[in-house]
C-alpha cells in the first residue's frame, strides 16, 4: 500500500513537470485541530497552525492539480496524575496535569482538484501526503521536554481530503480532513495521525 501510494505520487509529480497549462502560487495558512489514535480511540486535540506555499496546475476549466509545502504543527494532548503527599498529615491528593505531544512535520500534500461548477469555483479534492517529522517530543506543564524520536517514526504518509473556493481574484479557502496512512508508532500497532484544517490560500498566477 505504502509503495503504491508513493509511485502515485512519483507519477503526479512527473503530470505536473510536463504540464504546459496555467500555474498558480501563493502563500497559505491553515488552522489545525490534530489528534493521534487507533480504532481503540484517540487522544486529546491539539490546537495548532500550518503555514507554507501553495501551487496549483490547471489541467482544464474542471480538472486542478495541487501541491503545498507545509509546516504542520500536529500531534495531541492527554491529562496526566501524579499524587502528592502532605508533609504534615501524611495525606495524598490527586494533581492532574495537561501534556501536550508536539509532532511538527514538514508536509507535502498533491491532490487532485474537481471543479463540477466554474462559475463558482467551488471544487472537492483528494491526494496523498508524505511528511517528515521535524519535532518529536512530550511537553508537560512544568516546560521540561523529553525527546520522542525513538518512539515517533520520522516518515508519515497520509490521504487529504478537502472542499474548498477558490475566488476568481486568487483568494482561496478550504477545509480539509487528513487521515492517517501509516503507523506513526515504533511500538505500538496502528496509530495514526488524524488531522482537520481550515485554510487560506492567495494566488498569483505565474
Amino acid at each position: 500500500m505504502k509503495n503504491s501510494l508513493i509511485a502515485l505520487v512519483i507519477a503526479l509529480a512527473g503530470l505536473w513537470s510536463s504540464a504546459s497549462g496555467q500555474i498558480s502560487l501563493g502563500p497559505k495558512a491553515m488552522l489545525n485541530l490534530a489528534d493521534v489514535g487507533n480504532s481503540s480511540g484517540f487522544g486529546r486535540p491539539r490546537l495548532g497552525g500550518a503555514f507554507g506555499v501553495s501551487a496549483e496546475y490547471q489541467l482544464s476549466e474542471k480538472i486542478g492539480i495541487g501541491a503545498d509545502i507545509l509546516y504542520s504543527m500536529q500531534g495531541y494532548t492527554s491529562q496526566s496524575t501524579f499524587w502528592q503527599t502532605d508533609t504534615l498529615t501524611g495525606e495524598s491528593t490527586p494533581i492532574s496535569s495537561d501534556v501536550t505531544y508536539k509532532f511538527d512535520y514538514l508536509n507535502l500534500p498533491i491532490y487532485v482538484k474537481l471543479y463540477p461548477l466554474k462559475s463558482h469555483r467551488f471544487y472537492a479534492a483528494i491526494g496523498i501526503q508524505p511528511g517528515l517529522a521535524v519535532t518529536r517530543k512530550r511537553v508537560p506543564e512544568d516546560g521540561k521536554e523529553t525527546d520522542l524520536s525513538d518512539y515517533i517514526e520520522s516518515f508519515d504518509l497520509s490521504a487529504p481530503i478537502s472542499i474548498g473556493y477558490r475566488s476568481n481574484m486568487g483568494l482561496g479557502f478550504d477545509f480539509r480532513y487528513n487521515v492517517g496512512i501509516t503507523n506513526v508508532s515504533k511500538i505500538e500497532d496502528e496509530l495514526s495521525n488524524y488531522v482537520f484544517q481550515f485554510g487560506a490560500t492567495y494566488f498569483f498566477e505565474l
